[in-house]
């Protein structure tokens, strides 16, 4: 199986885990990170996540994530076609910010199963949607690879 991991869901191991759903979810992306250690899953990334990482303002949290990026087995390069993609998305979810699309197409595009993130608007957003990558949230994924 092989996942997109959105910035959302990689920047939950570094949110504040005084919240208790911040809590679980931090847990829930270390099993991910275990699972992607152990090559029991595929993880795909993209030019675009790489330049959100990059431009994390934190130094100490830009390092983790780069480390957590360097997981990644392959990276998918943004081109005229997953623009076009990312717009079209756009436009069939309606309120989605631009740069959720672009990860969604990149998602495609790297042939991801599934794109994991903690955006549960934009899961329920792409119910009805024909994509080629199904969108989940964090605990949805894990109860489907742990089954």
């Amino acid at each position: 199986m092989k996942i997109y991991l959105d910035d959302s869901a990689l920047h939950r191991l570094l949110d504040d885990r005084r919240l208790p759903e911040v809590k679980y979810e931090r847990e829930l992306m270390v099993m991910i990170v275990e699972l992607i250690e152990k090559e029991a899953i595929d993880c795909v990334g993209s030019e675009v996540l790489n330049k959100q990482i990059k431009a994390t303002e934190n130094v100490f949290k830009e390092t983790i994530l780069e480390v957590l990026y360097s997981m990644t087995k392959d990276e998918v390069k943004v081109n005229r076609d997953i623009l076009e993609r990312a717009e079209e998305i756009r436009r069939k979810f309606g309120d989605v910010l631009y740069t959720d699309s672009l990860h969604i197409a990149c998602a495609e595009v790297g042939e991801a199963d599934v794109f994991v993130t903690v955006d549960e608007k934009l899961v329920k957003a792409s119910k009805g949607i024909k994509l080629k990558t199904r969108l989940m949230t964090l605990p949805r994924f894990l109860m489907e690879v742990l089954k």
